[in-house]
């Protein structure tokens, strides 16, 4: 299945740190798909809520930002910040998802430092 095909499917997606400083995309699909339709704009993108998550100096793991948005095309988006130290997730937006990802950022953020 290609990249295109598994993204279509996916509830969102990962880039996370890998070997030798590379960054992998992986497609994420939730054991329990979140209820209510996702949520796409006029032009034809989707809306997705996204976490951000870096480095520091000290090669700690911390919360960068949080924010929505709207991409037409989220791999190569995610592509553009291989190489910046952005790692984080990107998950598909729907009706009822922003109580989970305010969830989500809660958990993320006690498990990482802030900046």
């Amino acid at each position: 299945m290609s990249d295109r095909e598994y993204l279509e499917k996916c509830d969102g997606l990962a880039f996370i740190p890998g070997e030798e400083g590379e960054t992998e995309i992986r497609f994420m699909t939730f054991h329990e798909p979140m209820k209510g339709k996702i949520q796409v704009s006029s032009s034809g993108g989707v809306h997705y809520h996204v976490c951000f998550l870096k480095y520091d100096e000290s090669d700690n793991l911390v919360f960068d930002d949080s924010f929505d948005a709207i991409f037409m095309d989220p791999l190569e988006y995610i592509r553009g910040l291989i190489g910046t130290n952005i790692y984080g997730t990107m998950i598909k937006k729907r009706e009822n998802s922003d109580v989970w990802f305010q969830k989500y950022l809660t958990e993320i953020k006690e498990k990482v430092k802030l900046t």
